[in-house]
């Protein structure tokens, strides 16, 4: 497993801003910060190649669709190949919740087991990281009042709020959405993670247009 210091989240970053450049959907963005979160993590390798548009519209990486799904099934044997020969795998869930209805979660892109669609703000780490607009950092969800068990192989979680903070918009200072990290193991997360991951949460949400995803905007 890496050793998530400032060197691992600096490339995450890196990584992450390269991911989202010129790219304002809200769902190809989450979808991939989930991946590249969940591979980053658990250590297994994943090579980024070109993700901007061309001039025609078309994805530099996915001028074929035979292409496409090659890689998209290559990603999955990697992933489940992993998880069998190492199950000390740091997350076993990393994805995104969006505020769909007020005051409401709804499951987004994510990677890991099915989760719960539906989490009312309030309710569990996801919702209570979204009424209070901060950051949720568990070291042992047995031990939080409340916590939802989506997978009971989750130990511990960290949860970082969405925060709209482009100055003058709708919606502005309001939770669109949380981007929610679980671990089979407990104490996994630490300051680290919590500093370096509202920083990839910034950098998606300075890339993304909300309007027509979240309620709020």
């Amino acid at each position: 497993m890496p050793q998530r210091d400032s060197s691992f989240y600096a490339s995450v970053e890196a990584e992450a801003r390269s991911l989202v450049k010129g790219e304002e959907d809200a769902i190809a963005n989450m979808a991939n910060i989930s991946s590249l979160l969940y591979h980053r993590l658990n250590g297994i390798d994943i090579t980024l190649e070109s993700h901007n548009d061309d001039d025609d519209g078309d994805r530099i990486d996915g001028s074929s669709s035979s292409s496409s799904s090659s890689s998209s099934s290559s990603s999955s044997s990697s992933s489940s190949s992993h998880e069998k020969k190492n199950p000390s795998i740091v997350s076993n869930w990393v994805g995104f919740y969006i505020t769909r209805r007020a005051s409401m979660l709804v499951l987004g892109p994510f990677q890991g087991k099915p989760a719960c669609l539906r989490i009312p703000f309030g309710r569990g780490v996801c919702g209570n990281s979204a009424m209070k607009k901060q950051t949720e950092l568990v070291v042992d969800v047995h031990h939080y009042p409340g916590h939802i068990a989506c997978d009971s192989a989750s130990q511990s979680e960290i949860v970082v709020p969405l925060i709209n903070k482009k100055k003058g918009t709708k919606g502005e200072g309001e939770v669109v959405g949380v981007l929610d990290i679980d671990s089979p193991h407990v104490g996994t997360f630490s300051e680290i993670d919590r500093e370096a991951l509202e920083k990839i949460v910034d950098i998606l949400m300075e890339a993304c247009s909300w309007e027509g995803i979240s309620c709020v905007v």
